[in-house]
């Protein structure tokens, strides 16, 4: 049985899209993405104030070391301080750019029941602070991934699942890039597709509230794949039920008086964001059309109204919201009436 999230780290955390591509300089494990999120998690609501962060080292231990010792986290921070990564990007101008940085810096107490304190490179706060582009990762589905790959597939493509064109296209070489493949893999595509790709693919569909597909893309009279095209969409009913996808992100909630050190309250008085149901995002696409991304919306309307509770029903209050907020921004004759104040009226009497 999964350990429970600490009541110290919220459920979910928005990671840059610059981050998530992010390569590395030298071997990154599974371990250090994972807990790279949790300190991203951790730190995140406090970006914009003291530099330095803390975590109780048990915490971490608590949450991905198997054998209760210490060891492979400060192996993991090692590594993250001291591998170099890769960050190409477009800057606001259109000029290509590449970054080279570490993910961290830190000060350990060797003692288990102490502290960890850390700073993220100050160059990589650009992206990590208010991020353009993200996905919203849920840190108990990344708990349980067992590769790598299918991580770093899972980040990429939640981001995706939103957007009203859930299509991510890459090269052969992009995507080796991307998968950090070394040797055979980059050499053979066959070793590539069953041993790398088609694992990634696999675990994002068993552990996800979403499912991927892939396809290849060839070119020349031999049909020399060139390229892949990622694409993520909702779970069909069975899909949902089956017992391969595991528990709902959501459904292991913590003692509702147990304060959350990010928001100074406890659930009882917080509201934990409900996970909602995979027709709600897929009508929520459609609402959203081409004018914003329905994850974004949900980040949102958790932001303004997470305090003040969901209603009964979670998913239609979701959606009743995200009519009335785009219809706002759509229809000239709404455009002055105050969405707020009547969405929290409309709550009052739920």
């Amino acid at each position: 049985m999964q350990t429970p999230l600490p009541s110290a780290l919220p459920p979910s955390v928005r990671k840059a899209h610059e981050v998530v591509m992010a390569k590395s300089e030298g071997e990154f494990t599974l371990l250090d993405r994972k807990v790279l999120n949790v300190l991203l998690a951790r730190a995140y609501k406090n970006l914009g104030g003291p530099a330095i962060h803390r975590i109780s080292m048990k915490d971490l231990i608590d949450l991905f070391s198997d054998s209760g010792r210490a060891g492979p986290i400060k192996e993991s921070l090692e590594r993250l301080w001291k591998q170099s990564i890769a960050i190409d990007y477009i800057d606001e101008d259109g000029h290509p750019r590449s970054l080279r940085c570490h993910y961290l810096s830190f000060d350990l107490c060797h003692i288990e029941a102490g502290y960890l304190d850390y700073a993220f490179d100050k160059i990589l706060m650009r992206f990590i602070h208010n991020p353009k582009v993200y996905s919203i990762i849920q840190l108990d589905t990344v708990r349980r991934f067992k590769t790598a790959g299918g991580l770093k597939l899972y980040e990429q493509m939640i981001a995706y699942y939103g957007r009203h064109h859930p299509v991510w296209v890459v090269s052969l070489n992009e995507a080796h890039d991307f998968f950090e493949a070394t040797g055979i893999y980059r050499t053979r595509f066959d070793r590539f597709r069953e041993r790398v790709v088609d694992v990634a693919v696999r675990e994002v569909n068993n552990l996800s509230g979403f499912d991927v597909a892939v396809e290849y893309d060839t070119s020349g009279r031999g049909g020399k794949i060139v390229g892949l095209k990622f694409s993520a969409t909702p779970k069909t009913d069975e899909r949902i039920a089956s017992p391969a996808n595991g528990p709902p992100v959501w459904s292991k909630r913590r003692d509702e008086n147990t304060v959350d050190m990010f928001m100074g309250a406890s659930d009882k008085e917080y509201f934990a964001p409900p996970m909602l149901r995979d027709d709600t995002l897929a009508e929520g696409r459609i609402i959203c059309g081409s004018d914003a991304n329905v994850l974004e919306k949900i980040q949102v309307w958790h932001d303004e109204f997470g305090r003040r509770g969901y209603g009964s029903d979670p998913d239609e209050t979701f959606l009743a919201w995200l009519r009335m907020d785009l219809a706002h921004k759509r229809d000239p004759e709404v455009q002055d009436l105050d969405v707020t104040a009547i969405f929290e009226n409309l709550m009052g009497d739920a």
